[in-house]
């Protein structure tokens, strides 16, 4: 009985020091095992980061793109409105001077040609180049609305990438 008992309590010993010998070696692999899971996590987060900012810059380069063709659309519409104002006061001395003339011409025929003739031409072509100043000037408009418009975007877009960027450093800080 006693040999039983020996046996027993020696099984009892046994089963409590290896019970201790695998709680100290499975603590290690644990805390491995933690680390890999938190490398992981932090390996995701990098990578939505990466993407995030891939995104961003993707975006940025095509609202820059974007400002650009509405700043050419601009000057190009500025332009065409100071040429269209250039004709029409070119246009206006043009007809001044041919009144000016008719009124100071001796020649009847003169007067009557100028009157019949040269005099009509350039007022249609005053009132053309009215009507065409006019719309002109609402496509610049538009084009100068539209310019600023795509500015604010790109604006905002470089605050966020700013804002991210500023994030980044933190958690590269805060990892560190």
């Amino acid at each position: 009985m006693r040999s039983t008992l020996l046996v027993g309590a020696l099984v009892l010993a046994s089963t409590f020091v290896s019970a201790q010998t695998a709680s100290n070696d499975s603590q290690p692999w644990q805390s491995l095992v933690n680390e890999v899971r938190q490398l992981r996590q932090d390996l995701v987060a990098t990578t939505v980061a990466t993407q995030r900012v891939q995104i961003v810059l993707y975006r940025l380069q095509g609202q820059q793109t974007a400002v650009q063709r509405a700043m050419e659309r601009f000057d190009l519409a500025h332009q065409r409105l100071s040429d269209t104002e250039s004709a029409f006061k070119t246009r206006t001395a043009e007809l001044q001077q041919n009144e000016d003339f008719q009124t100071q011409s001796q020649s009847e025929s003169d007067r009557k040609q100028l009157q019949e003739q040269v005099l009509p031409h350039l007022k249609a072509d005053l009132e053309r180049l009215r009507h065409l100043q006019q719309q002109q000037q609402v496509s610049e408009s538009q084009s100068q609305e539209q310019l600023r418009v795509e500015q604010a975007k790109l604006s905002d877009l470089e605050t966020f990438l700013d804002k991210l960027d500023k994030s980044l450093a933190e958690f590269d800080r805060a990892s560190h």
